[in-house]
């Protein structure tokens, strides 16, 4: 009784009401259990984040090859092979299969590090796209399309994705000069279409050869024609001199397996055989490595193969009548102005690139900093010398960069034509040398940059079929081109093959018909876009219109660069200044593909945004300059001489006062 009346209230509580008291425990139980798995969670959270940042400290670790100790020496690259999946190649295989870059190289170097440099991070959206340069451009001139690619999303330019072309499609186009990595085996940015053909060819990696090998058995031209084999994996391995590769991996079916001889097993051998690599067994030492000759600094010959530009005069078109860059002529080579870190992050050499990258350091290596100055930089780079630019007045260095008198080709009365590594896949085997081979790039062209200063240019017109909505243009697809468009335009190719064609009022009319008779889109027509023009139906017409998809893509050329005697206005202000310059008055070509529209010409000053009229006005003007000099040397005689005069007069009627005075 006793015990029973020291009971706590709460105990009574709980007994008075059991149920209750079996309810409070359940919440505490349950209060615990939710506290136990909060801990468990933070913990399980502070463990990952533990080892995420150990992991990253990891990764970004510096591997060998990543630091330099101060010595100016290459070191003996005697490597090890490993293949696409990180095992070592023994020269007795069988199998054999072609070494990867990313895991033989990547023993020593940073390859992740490496990816992400100017060559291989076009596809990555963090990326500033930076100043406009050449695009990648995508020609299929049975249907009347020359249209920009990049990327880089530069105005004027069109993505890969927007014109349907696929990572593999990409590569199939523009691989014999693309260097590897970024959309080549990045799994993101692969369509899940292509999942077989790239099992097939295999990812290509960052071509670490392209650059660094010096020997001169480096055959750049054999890794293009793996490219247009689809030979992805194998394409470096074939271009170096120590293995050999056959096959064709675009003729294998989509089950093809390297392992597996029954998944080619119905392919007729004599004329299509799976892509295999045979080694040379002689360069493998006795620990299995193979000598490659590789320099840190690329020589010019390999930035050449993809990085070439011929000029084309139908009168003239001998490549050994033009002159090599003259810093190249000095013994200098392209690195030692387009320098890198492990990095990769290429100095590419324009005034505002310092600001760009927030590195005042690269400020050095454009035209200004490195042969005048500029703010941080340091003047006379590599010897350069400092010009003194004698009797030019200073607003020339306020409107004008310094490639407009000292790069690319000089103006003539049209615009010339420019066929590079790129656009015309020049260097590969069997290449097409006419000189006016599509597409057609015009240079040199002077435009104003963001800064408002005038620039040499490569030009090019835009040919393309889009979809018009209000004011808004798309490129149609490549795929959407082959089902609606090919097949409907006739053209003359017999005689014409590399030509740049053009097709009737009519027969343009006739196309635009049956494409908006067969849209199903409401508010969409279809249009053609050329020569700086759109082209659309008017009832049984055509209306051109100018618009902004239209214009002409252009990018600022640096090279080559000609000596100060060969410089624009290196004869005198003529060069530019006068009523027949080609500076202010030469003439630009449009590219039409209506035949209505060809043969237009456009003036260079249109370009440059400047009057027409008040530069030949004021060119005029220095035909009377010489007589001026000459009125004013004169002038200047008479004056000194009737100073002269006066003054001797004055002395002596100073003098005859003075001699009064003494009277």
């Amino acid at each position: 009784m006793n015990n029973f009346s020291s009971t706590s209230k709460s105990d009574s509580k709980n007994i008075q009401y059991p149920l209750r008291a079996l309810r409070y425990r359940r919440v505490l139980c349950v209060k615990c259990f939710e506290e136990r798995i909060f801990r468990i969670a933070y913990a399980a959270i502070f463990l990952i984040i533990f080892f995420a940042i150990g992991l990253t400290l990891f990764t970004q670790q510096n591997k060998i090859g990543d630091l330099r100790d101060g010595s100016r020496s290459v070191p003996v690259h005697l490597m090890k092979l490993f293949d696409a999946d990180s095992v070592l190649v023994l020269k007795n295989d069988n199998p054999l299969l072609p070494f990867s870059t990313k895991y033989t190289c990547g023993e020593c170097h940073s390859y992740e590090v490496i990816n992400k440099g100017f060559h291989f991070n076009a596809s990555n959206p963090k990326v500033k796209p930076g100043r406009k340069g050449e695009p990648w451009i995508y020609v299929d001139w049975r249907n009347l399309t020359v249209i920009p690619v990049s990327e880089r999303k530069w105005k004027g330019t069109y993505t890969p994705s927007v014109l349907g072309i696929s990572s593999f499609k990409f590569l199939d186009l523009f691989g014999t000069h693309y260097p590897g990595g970024g959309i080549g085996e990045t799994d993101s940015l692969q369509n899940p279409d292509d999942f077989f053909r790239w099992e097939v060819s295999g990812k290509l990696d960052v071509n670490c050869l392209a650059c660094h090998d010096a020997n001169p058995e480096y055959d750049p031209a054999e890794y293009s024609a793996q490219m247009l084999k689809q030979n992805f994996k194998w394409a470096a391995a074939a271009a170096s001199a120590i293995a050999e590769v056959k096959g064709n991996a675009s003729k294998m079916p989509d089950n093809y397996d390297v392992y597996n001889s029954l998944t080619y097993s119905d392919i007729d051998m004599r004329t299509t055989a799976p892509p295999s690599i045979s080694y040379d067994k002689a360069k493998f030492n006795d620990n299995n490595q193979i000598f490659f000759d590789i320099t840190r600094k690329a020589k010019k010959e390999r930035c050449y193969y993809c990085h070439s530009s011929v000029t084309y005069q139908a009168e003239n078109y001998n490549q050994w009548d033009e002159d090599e860059d003259v810093h190249l002529q000095k013994g200098m080579t392209c690195a030692d102005c387009h320098r890198n870190g492990i990095d990769h992050d290429m100095i590419r050499g324009y005034r505002e690139e310092a600001s760009d990258k927030n590195n005042f350091r690269v400020a050095s290596f454009s035209c200004k900093g490195c042969h005048l100055g500029n703010g941080e930089a340091k003047v006379g780079k590599n010897g350069a010398p400092v010009p003194l630019h004698k009797g030019i007045p200073a607003i020339h260095f306020e409107k004008l960069e310094c490639t407009v008198c000292h790069s690319g080709s000089l103006p003539n009365d049209r615009s010339s034509l420019v066929k590079t590594s790129r656009a015309h896949k020049l260097g590969i085997r069997k290449s097409n040398k006419q000189g006016d081979f599509f597409p057609h790039i015009q240079s040199p062209v002077y435009l104003r940059n963001e800064k408002g200063m005038l620039e040499p240019n490569n030009l090019l017109w835009p040919s393309y079929w889009a979809s018009k909505n209000g004011d808004k243009i798309t490129p149609l697809s490549i795929d959407e081109i082959a089902n609606s468009v090919s097949g409907r335009i006739k053209l003359d190719t017999l005689l014409n093959y590399g030509k740049w064609h053009s097709v009737s009022d009519s027969m343009m009319i006739s196309v635009l018909k049956k494409l908006n008779g067969s849209s199903r889109k409401k508010n969409t027509s279809f249009v053609y876009v050329t020569g700086g023009k759109i082209i659309e139906l008017d009832g049984t017409r055509l209306r051109k219109s100018e618009h902004e998809s239209a214009e002409a893509y252009s990018w600022p050329i640096a090279h080559s660069v000609r000596p100060a005697s060969q410089a624009l206005g290196a004869n005198g202000c003529g060069d530019c200044h006068s009523a027949s310059s080609n500076f202010f008055f030469g003439k630009v070509n449009v590219e039409s593909s209506l035949k209505s529209e060809t043969d237009t010409l456009i003036t260079m000053t249109k370009f440059e945004n400047l009057n027409t009229a008040y530069q030949k006005a004021f060119s005029f003007s220095f035909f009377f300059r010489p007589w001026l000099k000459g009125i004013i040397i004169v002038s200047f005689i008479l004056i000194l001489f009737v100073f002269l005069i006066y003054s001797s007069k004055g002395i002596l009627v100073i003098a005859r006062e003075a001699t009064k005075d003494k009277v």
